[in-house]
């Protein structure tokens, strides 16, 4: 589906107000935990994303799909631009999940144009999931419900709801040191999960469109390599600040048997198990 530069301008600035909400969110936080450094690099790092997709243009892969998930919700009576593009909010729960995210568990020191265009792949995916929601509005060929059918993406996974809700319950008891470490292991749990899902949607959806899992083809490259590296670098990160392992997640970030989407799908499984079993020990 094709978009105009002005959609794809008016997509920009709308994103760019929006991230720049969750950034000063990040900077209320940093002050709230002034030992915690990780927010005040996301704080940082939403700024940075928020001048990107507000320069960036046609130039944009994400940024040109995301003006295509919000036309086709127009053309099937689904506004996201609604009253206008500077105070419509983001779609949902799972894309405002994304954005608070950004950079808060990311080991990097600096954000560049790649990470830049990740954020907003990771927007467009979730942007679809919370579309799920406004299905019953939609006919059944409907331009929205046609490109949700060809994403595919998947809903929120009840874990990592389970995870957010009760890291955020933890995060305003700033005065409980135990809870404040409770609060940090579930940010990483949480963003393992969040990596999980992510792999097993990549290898989905580069399965579906013919590109080869377990290596590269000339003119076929892949992000899969680079999110199974992010989720390694998640599990370690995971594994270092609490000493506990977690091999099912980390034979799915760095196993070599990985060669179908089949068998991502089966360890993704087998990883979202351990999770919950991690998950059931806090919850102790």
């Amino acid at each position: 589906m094709a978009v105009s530069p002005g959609d794809v301008r008016d997509v920009g600035q709308w994103l760019g107000l929006r991230l720049d909400e969750v950034a000063r969110w990040r900077e209320k936080k940093a002050v709230d935990f002034p030992d915690d450094a990780r927010n005040a690099r996301s704080g940082k790092a939403l700024h940075d994303a928020a001048q990107y997709v507000r320069v960036a243009g046609d130039r944009s892969h994400g940024l040109k799909r995301i003006a295509r998930i919000v036309s086709a919700a127009r053309q099937s009576g689904i506004e996201l631009l609604a009253p206008t593009f500077g105070t419509a909010p983001l779609p949902g729960i799972e894309s405002q999940r994304v954005a608070s995210r950004y950079f808060f568990d990311n080991l990097s020191s600096s954000t560049d144009e790649m990470t830049h265009e990740e954020l907003l792949d990771e927007l467009a995916t979730s942007s679809l999931r919370d579309l799920h929601e406004h299905m019953f509005e939609a006919p059944s060929e409907s331009p929205i419900a046609k490109l949700l059918r060809e994403e595919s993406p998947t809903s929120t996974d009840p874990m990592l709801a389970a995870l957010i809700e009760i890291r955020d319950r933890l995060a305003d008891s700033a005065g409980d040191v135990a809870a404040q470490k409770r609060s940090r292991r579930l940010d990483r749990l949480s963003g393992v999960s969040d990596l999980v899902a992510r792999v097993r949607d990549v290898a989905i959806s580069e399965e579906a469109a013919g590109k080869r899992i377990g290596g590269r083809d000339v003119g076929t490259p892949t992000i899969l390599p680079q999110t199974r590296m992010q989720l390694d670098l998640a599990v370690k990160s995971y594994e270092a600040e609490t000493g506990r392992t977690i091999p099912e997640c980390e034979s799915l970030a760095t196993g070599s048997t990985m060669t179908s989407a089949m068998a991502i799908v089966s360890a993704a499984t087998s990883a979202y198990m351990e999770l919950q079993r991690e998950f059931e020990d806090m919850a102790r």
